[in-house]
């Protein structure tokens, strides 16, 4: 269904293609009228409403504000002497959107001393004080520095979740104190006046069952450490093809009968789609989909290979010329990142709710011989080390409905999942098929506490 809108105070933020003779949907970008709250510019055509500024967001190259040569696709000048950096293209952007997303790759921040810090920081404030409604973040900059990895590898030389009990302990004191919780925030964030952080949360290696845990451990850690501040996270819903991971090789017969072949990331699982969906757009502050935005056609005949340098199709259309490309990508499981978001508005009447925060449940699965998680081992890295679901919940206002949402991404078979709120004897129980999620609301039998002293001892 469309028509509906998410929680107040979440975001969805879509910067993916769209089609060259898109339609309007009442007289807004069709993205709108399926939850999402901010469109980029990429995303929507010439022929089509543009919206408004405090409807828009946009992630914009870091090619834009660094001496960059389109034919060459190289820099022109050293990416980490600021001299070279233009607050220009700044303005302009945060002029067209409200939220704005300089890409952070080139500068090499690595290798920065006082005054690189010092001079973004300047930029960076330049833009919010002439536009003081303005939120800005810079791509993959958040808290968790090694963000998705920090459950499968090895973090600053020291071991993660998955690998022993001493590396989930070590994720798990970051919940301590609000201080525990900053000392990993990235140099940029903490120093450069941002005041959104937009975490890279990329799906790798077909998505590895860890990633999950470690998004919702990036995502708590932030608002541990920085209460105020919003943090939605960056994802796409194609698998990234990095530590050696394959790309598919797709191969078809273009409109003049010569034979094609392209390499194709490949989808997300609809069920990890469906899950980081639900707990970014339920439980966290939202999530950024992008790609780089481009006008598609599902002519055969407006094909194009970017790999061998053709150049792109161009089309008039409404009287205006415009490069096209065929589209041979599928996105199917997209409509899974969408179903998230409808099942958060949904259940807007608990989410929206301040008298009740979410909560980290003890647990117990048919898998793991009846033993209950409680304390320590309802922590992210501990479920995660324990191949646990990874459960929220939250109380409607008046206490007599509980919200749930769980998925667990190491399940293979059906899991019985019996849980209960810290302190509580009631038990909520359901199942888990495989690594698909689930939202499901319960009725709250027992007798009842204050709930807003319940939180407080909760938290």
């Amino acid at each position: 269904p469309s028509g509906w809108t998410l929680p107040k105070g979440k975001y969805a933020l879509w910067q993916g293609a769209a089609k060259a003779r898109q339609k309007d949907r009442h007289g807004e970008n069709p993205m709108y009228d399926f939850g999402f709250t901010h469109v980029a510019p990429f995303a929507m055509t010439h022929n089509g409403s543009q919206s408004t500024r405090d409807k828009r967001a946009i992630l914009f190259g870091d090619n834009e504000w660094i001496p960059h040569d389109g034919a060459s696709g190289k820099f022109t000048a050293d990416t980490t002497d600021p001299k070279n950096w233009k607050q220009e293209p700044f303005y302009a952007r945060a002029a067209e959107s409200c939220i704005i997303i300089p890409d952070f790759e080139a500068p090499n921040y690595f290798v920065w001393g006082d005054s690189q810090y010092n001079a973004f920081a300047k930029m960076i404030q330049n833009t919010r004080d002439r536009y003081e409604d303005l939120k800005i973040g810079c791509w993959g900059v958040g808290v968790v520095r090694s963000s998705f990895r920090i459950f499968d590898n090895f973090y600053e030389g020291r071991p993660t979740g998955v690998v022993d009990l001493n590396g989930a302990k070590y994720w798990k004191d970051k919940y301590a104190s609000r201080e525990a919780a900053a000392a990993d925030i990235h140099p940029v964030f903490g120093r450069c006046n941002l005041n959104m952080g937009n975490p890279s949360v990329y799906w790798i290696n077909n998505s590895k069952p860890s990633q999950l845990y470690a998004f919702l451990q990036e995502w708590e850690q932030g608002k541990l450490a920085r209460p105020d501040i919003l943090n939605i996270l960056s994802t796409w819903i194609q698998v990234e093809f990095v530590d050696g991971y394959p790309l598919s090789q797709h191969g078809f017969i273009d409109s003049k009968g010569n034979r094609r072949q392209e390499w194709l990331k490949h989808q997300v699982p609809a069920s990890s789609t469906y899950a980081l969906s639900l707990f970014g757009h339920c439980v966290m502050d939202g999530l950024q989909c992008w790609d780089i935005g481009t006008y598609y056609s599902e002519e055969l005949e407006d094909y194009s290979s970017w790999q061998t340098g053709e150049a792109s199709v161009k089309r008039n259309i409404n009287g205006k010329e415009v490069n096209v490309n065929y589209y041979i990508k599928y996105f199917g499981f997209y409509n899974f990142h969408v179903l998230g978001m409808w099942q958060a508005s949904q259940n807007k009447d608990i989410i929206e709710t301040t008298s009740t925060q979410w909560e980290m449940p003890e647990i117990k699965t048919s898998d793991h011989d009846g033993t209950w998680r409680t304390g320590d081992n309802r922590y992210p890295s501990y479920v995660n080390y324990y191949k646990e679901p990874l459960v929220r919940t939250k109380l409607s206002a008046d206490g007599n409905t509980l919200l749930v949402i769980a998925c667990n991404p190491y399940n293979k078979g059906v899991e019985n999942v019996s849980i209960r709120r810290p302190g509580e004897t009631e038990e909520y129980h359901f199942e888990l098929v495989g690594d698909f999620p689930i939202i499901k609301r319960f009725a709250v039998t027992s007798s009842k506490k204050d709930i807003k002293e319940q939180n407080k001892n909760n938290n």
